[in-house]
């Protein structure tokens, strides 16, 4: 056997042993810090109560409850007073009429129910931003996972191809030194090695702002993805846009806008009707006689029944249902783009596991054999064995466009299928 079918054999070994021995996966220093081992449920799950935008919806929602404090008051308005005091200059009357009247308002026209209501809309406006914000959330967590277990796979892959080109780069460094290899070959095996050290080093940055990413959307920070599966397992192919895109928070939050604008016009033509005044009098005459009376007063609708207002809440109310179903209709057709792009996104999957890989698995066994027997250079076997690297990694590519397609779904539709 020759000096060069020699150092393939060690190289092939080289190879194995390095893939053999990558078990332990080298992660970002800021990761250090990171204790807790994160699931996918688990950052979900966290993601909607601790979310930025969350937190920042929830407070909204509270806020919007001190609406029930004026929808709730009692239908009796403050009690008005007037004294008056009056003297006539007639002659034989010099008397001084004193005169006190007390009004005490009630609604009797629904006033306070239409309050009531049109709090509890606009209460349910925020209850749906709410969850819209959570809808975010999810897909901002599923974003986040799916990118951080691809990366973290990248990098599994990458390490051990990396380390082998090391050890090639540094072999042929050698034989070019002692003569037995070109000065073009010895730079080939350095340039590879680099070229996968950068796809390593890249691969650790993405997996870091993957993880800063989780640590957002869940307020605390995480490990690296551990034995997880890279693709996702929710399959969209079996769910419906049209009733996805019906029950979409970004649907609901137009409809709770247009009951809102509903319960307002409510209100305002319960307020056309005044309140009645239950009316009490009393005082003392010109000749020191007592004087009492009562009544009851109202206003009448009769030219001003608030036809502004009304007519406001009317147009806000049909511009929300157009935006509701015009919202409806753009969603529906994102989602059933969606489910196109992920079918075909698994048939390229499908494509690269059952044909492309094997075929270039095979063709850099043939490569290196040839190689070993002397008969090709090794720039036919880097060739080889780039193919067979960027088809590995195309394969994480579309594992990654994978959980962003999902992603779009839950955040459109506000839920993990």
């Amino acid at each position: 056997m020759n000096v060069q079918a020699v150092l393939c054999a060690l190289f092939i070994g080289a190879t194995v042993t390095s893939i053999a021995n990558a078990q332990v996966l080298e992660v970002p220093d800021n990761t250090l810090r990171s204790t807790q081992v994160p699931t996918l449920n688990r950052l979900i799950a966290l993601a909607v109560e601790h979310a930025p935008q969350v937190v920042v919806g929830r407070s909204a929602l509270r806020a919007s409850e001190s609406s029930y404090v004026g929808g709730r008051q009692w239908p009796v308005q403050n009690p008005y007073f007037e004294v008056t005091a009056t003297r006539s200059s007639r002659a034989g009357n010099q008397g001084t009429l004193f005169v006190g009247a007390a009004w005490l308002p009630f609604e009797v026209s629904g006033q306070r129910s239409s309050r009531i209501a049109e709090a509890k809309a606009y209460v349910g406006i925020h209850q749906v931003e709410l969850e819209q914000s959570r809808a975010l959330a999810r897909a901002a967590a599923v974003r986040a996972w799916g990118r951080a277990v691809v990366e973290t796979e990248r990098i599994r892959t990458l390490e051990p191809i990396a380390n082998s080109a090391e050890s090639e780069a540094r072999a042929f460094r050698a034989r070019s030194d002692a003569g037995d290899a070109t000065e073009r070959d010895a730079q080939l095996a350095e340039v590879e090695h680099a070229r996968h050290v950068v796809l390593v080093e890249e691969a650790k940055a993405a997996l870091a702002g993957a993880l800063g990413e989780m640590e957002r959307v869940t307020g605390q920070p995480w490990m690296q993805p551990l034995n997880a599966n890279v693709h996702p397992e929710a399959v969209l192919e079996r769910m419906r846009p049209r009733v996805a895109a019906g029950q979409s928070p970004f649907v609901r939050a137009s409809r709770a806008e247009a009951d809102y604008f509903g319960k307002n016009e409510s209100k305002w033509e319960s307020e056309a009707t005044g309140p009645v005044s239950l009316m009490l009098s009393g005082g003392r005459g010109t000749t020191g006689e007592t004087v009492i009376g009562a009544g009851v007063a109202w206003a009448l609708p009769t030219f001003r029944r608030f036809q502004g207002e009304r007519a406001r809440a009317q147009a806000e109310r049909e511009r929300a249902l157009s935006q509701s179903n015009a919202t409806q209709r753009e969603i529906e057709t994102r989602l059933t783009t969606t489910i196109v792009e992920l079918a075909s996104v698994r048939r390229a999957i499908l494509v690269l596991d059952q044909q492309a890989l094997p075929a270039a698995h095979a063709a850099r066994e043939a490569a290196e054999k040839m190689f070993s027997m002397g008969k090709i250079d090794i720039l036919s076997v880097l060739v080889s064995r780039r193919d067979e690297a960027l088809l590995r990694l195309k394969h994480l590519d579309l594992a990654e466009q994978e959980w962003s397609l999902l992603g779009n779904w839950v955040e459109l539709s506000g839920a993990l299928p």
